[in-house]
């Protein structure tokens, strides 16, 4: 599995908040390393601040600049050290890859256009 990204421009805070509702439930991250952290504040700009005293729009905002994460037992970790799991994928908004439609669009249009041309007895029907 990849590691966790924000890409906030493109699919907004989504991932944050679910971040954030994590941190201030108490429940662990999965890293990728194959171990469990339980965050407990974020470090910016060398200030330690707990992640459950934050809100959503003040961590983004600290998301904008530099930081790492605090876990329970005192371990910096960067988001890249944070396993993307199913919990951050879309919600299930999406549950098909893009690609493949368009394949059997395509596929589909270029069927359409050679039964149009030819007729079953395999003669050409175009003018």
């Amino acid at each position: 599995m990849a590691s966790l990204t924000w890409k906030i421009p493109q699919i907004g805070s989504q991932r944050v908040g679910i971040f954030l509702s994590k941190c201030k439930k108490n429940i662990a991250h999965d890293t990728v390393d194959g171990g469990k952290a339980v965050i407990t504040h974020i470090i910016v700009n060398g200030r330690e601040t707990p992640i459950k005293s934050m809100s959503l729009a003040s961590l983004t905002s600290a998301l904008a600049g530099s930081y790492k994460f605090l876990d329970k037992n005192e371990n910096v970790l960067g988001i890249t050290n944070l396993q993307k799991t199913d919990d951050y994928k879309d919600d299930g908004r999406r549950n098909f890859n893009k690609g493949n439609v368009a394949e059997i669009l395509f596929a589909g249009a270029i069927f359409c256009r050679f039964k149009s041309t030819i007729c079953c007895c395999g003669k050409s029907i175009s003018n």
